[in-house]
């Protein structure tokens, strides 16, 4: 937000059923160069975003944070708890916003965080093509960079 003293926060939620993996990718034009995650949307299935301008007032925060805050996560948005636990509009929508965790069943969150190099007018990413152990991110400017990553880890949770 552009106001001081504020912070919105806001949610991207994959489809239900998503084959190839849930991407989020930060361009650093400037610097040349982008920050990407990889996720299985089965276990990750909404990004919240944050956009802080000193407006959490509670600890730790203390109106000090001014960011971008991109979090992966299985909720409903920022509400807590209870609300991601009780039915909402996205768990409504088919979209899980909460799992039950017990002793006798093992989770596994499998997520890939890495940087790529960019050239001069890569600005945002418009599209990513999964191959084997590649990624293609496909920029405004039609530019394509391959990133080699064993994106399969996602799924079957084995390196290698």
């Amino acid at each position: 937000p552009r106001a001081k003293g504020f912070c919105d926060v806001f949610g991207i939620l994959s489809k239900p059923g998503l084959k190839t993996p849930a991407w989020t990718v930060l361009v650093f034009p400037r610097l040349g160069y982008a920050w990407f995650s990889l996720k299985d949307a089965r276990t990750l299935p909404s990004l919240t975003i944050w956009s802080e301008n000193h407006g959490r007032w509670n600890y730790p925060w203390n109106g000090r944070n001014s960011c971008l805050g991109l979090e992966d996560t299985m909720s409903y948005l920022a509400t807590g708890l209870s609300p991601s636990t009780s039915p909402n509009p996205v768990s409504e929508a088919g979209i899980p916003t909460a799992m039950t965790l017990t002793p006798k069943k093992n989770v596994a969150v499998n997520y890939i965080q890495g940087i790529f190099r960019t050239a001069k007018g890569f600005n945002r990413v418009v599209g990513a093509r999964f191959e084997n152990s590649t990624v293609h991110f496909t920029g405004d400017n039609k530019q394509t960079v391959t990133v080699p990553v064993s994106h399969e880890f996602l799924q079957s949770g084995e390196v290698g």
